[in-house]
């Protein structure tokens, strides 16, 4: 990891700039929190937090760093129950929502706005205490017309379950590796060694766009941390020349530390 970390300092500005503040590069950190300052974010598209996309980069880049930076930054913000719309400001809160609830320092009460009402329902799920079993887990989620956010509300509520092996289908859908993470162990050998595999292939081709690569580390974490370290190597080697930036961001923050994709 801290080799990682070094490589990802030598860029530290444009494309590689979230990247480098996940690394923990000064100059780097310094322009994120800059660009998510209560200043810059109230200037909306005059200011450094440019457009909602660029501002929802830079709160996963400084969350993966530190968490508690984001937290003292968003204590500058305005309440959101007077974002009204802006586009800067919800992008600033929906996607810290996750990180400060980590962190204990909000609540559902706090974010009980239009602007915020989807996020909120998936992190504060309002459901019986009915527990599942990883199976129905699954079976749910299929039914479901979006299977991962759905897959996000049962965090903590699926009991540890016994499975056969050779339960986990190849083709590996996304939601099912989110209903995975903590349970990893439940597998079998010849499911976890599938894992191990599918997660070495995605580095060659990461898929940014569902979390697929970031998941599967997640759960290689879990069952070998030296397969993850194989795959940390893996990924230094075809850095910096043979990806873009952010086809590997979100892997590179889940190799790097505690941040983990929504």
């Amino acid at each position: 990891m801290n080799i990682l970390r070094e490589a990802l300092h030598v860029q530290v500005s444009g494309a590689w700039e979230p990247l480098a503040t996940a690394a923990g590069a000064s100059s780097a950190v310094q322009a994120t929190e800059l660009g998510l300052s209560a200043t810059e974010l109230a200037r909306g598209a005059l200011g450094l937090a440019q457009g909602p996309s660029v501002i929802r980069e830079r709160v996963e880049a400084l969350a993966a760093y530190d968490p508690a930076r984001l937290a003292r930054l968003a204590q500058a913000w305005i309440a959101p129950d007077l974002i009204q719309g802006n586009w800067w400001w919800t992008s600033a809160w929906h996607a810290s929502l996750r990180h400060l609830k980590g962190l204990g320092v909000i609540d559902r009460g706090g974010v009980s706005v239009p602007e915020l009402r989807e996020e909120a329902a998936i992190l504060w799920p309002v459901s019986p205490d009915e527990r599942l079993t990883l199976p129905e887990a699954f079976r749910h989620a299929e039914l479901e017309g979006h299977p991962y956010a759905y897959a996000r509300t049962l965090d903590g509520k699926i009991d540890r379950t016994p499975l056969r092996a050779n339960y986990v289908p190849s083709e590996l859908p996304v939601h099912m590796l989110r209903l995975l993470r903590g349970k990893a162990s439940w597998l079998s050998e010849a499911d976890q060694h599938l894992l191990i595999q599918a997660a070495r292939r995605s580095l060659l081709h990461p898929d940014e766009s569902v979390f697929r690569s970031a998941l599967l580390a997640e759960l290689v974490r879990e069952i070998d941390p030296t397969s993850l370290d194989e795959m940390e190597t893996q990924l230094l080697a075809r850095l910096p020349g043979e990806f873009r930036e952010e086809r590997i961001r979100n892997v590179a923050y889940t190799l790097l530390g505690s941040w983990a994709v929504p």
